[in-house]
């Protein structure tokens, strides 16, 4: 096959130049790439809310199960056992201590270890959703607070209704009578609160405080569940809640249900 001569291939420069011309490779201008950038900016902003409405849906359901299941085991501890709550060593004075001896009564009764933690305060056993917090050899911080009796002569009381129960006949209003709750503190009785609770055993990570486990924008509780003697649990926001119980050991917060 004959090559072109020079001049062949030189009148065939200009045709070749408009073939191109007809299908150019466009790139975007830095303001239709500055466009672009704005409107997944914008698409962002309002899906991400949704996303935190979802995951916050999400724990309060998952609250409702937990308590649920807190519940039937204390019923089914209390059908075997004259009425009482399981209670047998006092541990702590939070009501979110609690002794070995006496979470493994409600273990034995069907609990397991995952109900006994609020989604919104994993932080406190350091991030891990598969371990116990042992505080000490023989105590357990859990993930709610608990209203009722550690042993027999266990009588804490505090105010506005609030009182430490340890048989299922001490009331005769068990829909009313709360037994655990969200854990909503604050350093205050009353407004303003302060509902950031420094704590040495919170990480640095996570705080270094006690927190709400769902909060509002700027950080104030947005409500709780609470689990009821009578077995049923409820979302309460948190206008509606009022301090009941002020522990007598290290930054004394005020227990709000």
């Amino acid at each position: 096959m004959n090559r072109p001569s020079l001049q062949e291939r030189q009148q065939l420069k200009p045709r070749m130049s408009w073939i191109r011309s007809k299908n150019p490779i466009r790139a975007f201008t830095l303001i239709e790439l500055l466009v672009v950038i704005a409107i997944i900016a914008i698409l962002a902003a309002m899906l991400l809310p949704a996303l935190a409405r979802a995951k916050e849906k999400a724990r309060r359901i998952n609250d409702l199960s937990n308590t649920r299941q807190i519940g039937i085991a204390n019923m089914v501890y209390a059908s075997e056992s004259q009425d009482n709550l399981p209670q047998g060593t006092m541990d702590g004075d939070w009501p979110h201590d609690m002794s070995k001896a006496n979470v493994d009564l409600m273990i034995n009764a069907g609990a397991n270890r995952k109900v006994f933690y609020c989604a919104g305060t994993l932080s406190i056993v350091k991030g891990d959703d598969t371990r116990w917090w042992d505080f000490t050899a023989t105590r357990r911080v859990l993930g709610y607070s608990f209203f009722t009796k550690r042993t027999a002569t266990d009588n804490r009381a505090g105010i506005n209704g609030c009182f430490f129960i340890g048989k299922t006949t001490e009331t005769n209003r068990p829909s009313d009578a709360v037994i655990v709750a969200d854990e909503n503190l604050s350093l205050t009785q009353t407004a303003p609160y302060n509902f950031v609770v420094p704590s040495g055993n919170v990480p640095p990570e996570f705080g270094g405080a006690y927190l709400p486990p769902h909060r509002e924008k700027g950080g104030a509780p947005a409500g709780g569940t609470s689990l009821y003697l009578d077995g049923h649990s409820a979302w309460n926001k948190f206008i509606f809640m009022q301090p009941r119980y002020q522990p007598t050991s290290s930054s004394k917060p005020w227990h709000f249900y």
